[in-house]
Formats: structure tokens, sequence, C-alpha cells
């Protein structure tokens, strides 16, 4: 088994002798390894395709409520994070609030939304509407009490 910078190594002089197809024998030999990287689902996510009773299972609000969250917090059609990550404000809404409704993975709400889950959890993280975020922990604790 080689390590990642001999097989660069190798595959360099394999290229420069023109042997290219050696290359793709040891690979399939076993030799070299690849990093194995998680599959991303093309799935683009359809805010409007959601119906109320599905949108209240996934973000605990129809999709009045979501568009409605959305102009609340005064977000931008298109929202970037800081790693350039594009979506717009519903799909941002939408992951929020599908990640608060219930204990999820990214990997999980990969699935969903088509997005990796680096990507996923910059959208949940981003500092474009992070002062925008508020939780009273007052009413929280009154309503907890009730």
């Amino acid at each position: 088994m080689l390590t990642q910078d001999e097989a660069l190594e190798l595959y360099l002089v394999l290229w420069a002798m023109g042997m290219k197809d050696s290359w793709t024998e040891l690979v399939h030999c076993g030799l070299v390894t690849t990093p194995e990287r998680p599959l991303i689902p093309v799935v683009k996510f359809n805010h409007l395709s959601h119906g109320n009773a599905n949108a209240e299972a996934d973000f605990r609000f129809d999709v009045h409520g979501v568009r409605r969250l959305a102009a609340l917090f005064g977000l931008p059609e298109t929202v970037i994070t800081s790693s350039n990550d594009r979506c717009n404000s519903l799909e941002a809404i939408s992951i929020l609030l599908y990640r608060l409704s219930y204990p999820r993975r990214l990997h999980d709400m990969s699935i969903k939304f088509g997005r990796s889950t680096s990507s996923l959890c910059r959208i949940f993280f981003m500092h474009g509407y992070k002062d925008k975020q508020f939780f009273d922990t007052e009413l929280a604790e009154r309503r907890m009490a009730q």
C-alpha cells in the first residue's frame, strides 16, 4: 500500500514516461487507494413542493409561516456564507427549522436538501443572520413551567 505522497510521485513518474494506463491498472489492483468521498444526492430543494402537512411535520411551521419567518428575519433573497455557499432565503430558513424541529444528523439532511454536510453546517451557523436569531430563555422557562 502506498501513501498519498508516494502515490503522487509514482503517478508523476508514470505520466512523464507516458504510461498513464499503468496508473489505472495500479488503482484497479488496489495498490493505490483514494479517499472515499461521501455521495451528495443530486436534489434541488423546492419549498413550493411542500404541502402544509409536510411542512408542519418537517419545519413545525406551515408553508406560509416559513415564508413569513424569512421575511421577518430580513434575510436577503440570496444568502451567501463565508465559504461562498449560496442558497435562497427560504432554503436557509428551511435548513434552520428542519435542524431545530427534531434532532437530525447533517448526513440525513443532505439527502433532503442535496447539499454536503459541511455546506449545511455553514448555512445553519451562518454569520449573516446570527444577530437576528434570538432565544428568549425567560419565556421558554415560563412556558415549560406551565
